[in-house]
């Protein structure tokens, strides 16, 4: 009888509490992809496993969506690629803009809390 080993089980990002929620607007994505790279300069795949991870899996943006949302932050002057192992960072433009963009999605949640409440309170 031929022994074989048994098949490991690959990782699964947690079922989202709230379920998932799709990004409509590239914006959207742009705001999370540069909060995960302030965080810690990393690859692309890396910075797509963070966006789930964080999010509780509510945001499950594809791999190839991610990575072309990275070209387009990257050819913008936000983020850069870093010498070692390609490595995605952001530039002093990317920390000024998400500094923005947190301002404006702060004053758009808080707009919406208004109008249609909380659940929870």
């Amino acid at each position: 009888m031929e022994h074989t080993e048994p098949a490991v089980r690959k990782a699964r990002t947690p079922r989202p509490r709230y379920g998932e929620v799709r990004l409509r607007d590239a914006r959207q994505l742009d705001l999370l992809i540069l909060a995960v790279v302030e965080d810690r300069p990393e690859n692309g795949r890396v910075v797509h496993r963070m966006l789930r991870e964080r999010s509780d899996g509510v945001f499950q943006p594809s791999l190839q969506g991610t990575y072309h949302r990275l070209h387009r932050l990257k050819n913008d002057r936000l983020i850069t690629l870093g010498p070692a192992r390609r490595n995605y960072r952001l530039t002093p433009l990317g920390e000024r803009i998400l500094a923005s963009r947190r301002r404006e999605w702060a004053a758009f949640a808080h707009g919406v809390d208004r109008v249609v409440g909380r659940p929870d309170s």
